[in-house]
Formats: C-alpha cells, sequence, structure tokens
C-alpha cells in the first residue's frame, strides 16, 4: 500500500539525534509524483519530535514499543500492532515514540521534512 518506486533526496536540519543515522529515514515518491512515503526509524527510546511542511492530505502509521523483545502472544496478539491510520494536518509536528517505525504518506504532493 505504500510502496513507491523512485528514491527522494530529503534534508535534516537541527539536532536530530537518531533521527540523523544512516538508514532512520527514507523517502520515496510514486513515477507520477501523486504520492510521496516518507518512513522514519526513532532507535532512541526518547520521544522525537519531527517538524514537516507539505501541501495536500498526509496520513501517519506507526508501530513501536518500549520491550525491543516483545512479541505477540495467543493471549495478547495485538501487543505490538500498528496504530490506526491517522490524518496529521499540513505544517505540524508529530511526535515519534521512543523505538518506534512510522510511516507516513502525503497525496499529490512532496514533504519536506525538518528535524528539531
Amino acid at each position: 500500500k505504500t510502496w513507491q518506486p523512485m528514491a527522494r533526496r530529503f534534508s535534516l536540519s537541527g539536532d536530530c539525534g537518531s533521527l540523523a543515522e544512516k538508514g532512520a529515514i527514507s523517502v520515496q515518491a510514486s513515477e507520477d509524483s501523486t504520492t510521496t512515503v516518507l518512513r522514519v526509524v526513532n532507535r532512541s527510546p526518547q520521544q522525537q519530535r519531527l517538524t514537516f511542511s507539505l501541501s495536500g492530505t498526509l496520513t501517519v502509521q506507526t508501530v513501536g514499543g518500549s520491550d525491543l523483545k516483545g512479541a505477540n502472544t495467543p493471549s495478547s496478539p495485538s501487543k505490538i500492532a500498528p496504530s490506526t491510520e491517522q490524518d496529521v494536518t499540513a505544517a505540524m509536528a508529530a511526535d515519534l515514540p521512543g523505538q518506534s517505525f512510522s510511516v507516513f504518506v502525503a497525496h499529490h504532493r512532496q514533504i519536506e521534512t525538518n528535524f528539531v
């Protein structure tokens, strides 16, 4: 649902903490540039704030948890599960939970990111 074929360049600014580590962020777009996907891994146990600027519709879904060895069990099948997809308003900040993976999907626009 979120796979896109075209890698896009992006830039970071400010103190990005663990988000500046290699592989923590990737940006891809559809061939016609109507969809852009931003994937962010927050490896830190602390919450990180992501600020971005865009025009268009943006949704986000996150999966994560404080126990890196945690697993779903028959008695707790949803212990580790993606959050409900949420609409995110343009030009706002999103708090990335510690030890999480977030997928932002923008429709009809490209994402510009700024980490503070």
